[in-house]
């Protein structure tokens, strides 16, 4: 049984991953390299997604390593640290590519409560 705050952050990196490939999903690379608020709104997720995965217990995240949870906090300091160099090449790789898997794993951990 998960502890209430561990469910909620969980519920947070769900929220955050649909919301951003619902949008990101139609568009291609290119749309996206020319679409600024897109792209605040996929580095806005994945920030969000960084912050709820670095409140969830070490004893949560420890029973969990198939989830890359270092490589997901480290996004979100990059991204909250490095606003201002960010690479959208990465972003946008990380979306198509990682965020996928993500949220398939993420809603599998919430339908087990």
């Amino acid at each position: 049984m998960l502890l209430e705050n561990d469910l909620n952050r969980l519920r947070h990196i769900r929220d955050a991953a649909r919301e951003v490939l619902q949008f990101a999903g139609q568009f291609s690379e290119a749309e996206i390299a020319i679409n600024r608020p897109l792209q605040a709104l996929m580095a806005h997720n994945l920030q969000i997604i960084g912050e709820a995965s670095a409140r969830l217990t070490r004893g949560f995240r420890s029973e969990h390593p198939e989830i890359p949870w270092k490589k997901i906090i480290g996004m979100r300091n990059r991204i909250v640290h490095d606003y201002f160099d960010l690479d959208m090449d990465i972003i946008y790789s990380t979306v198509k590519q990682f965020l996928p898997e993500l949220l398939f794993k993420v809603e599998d951990l919430l339908r087990e409560q």
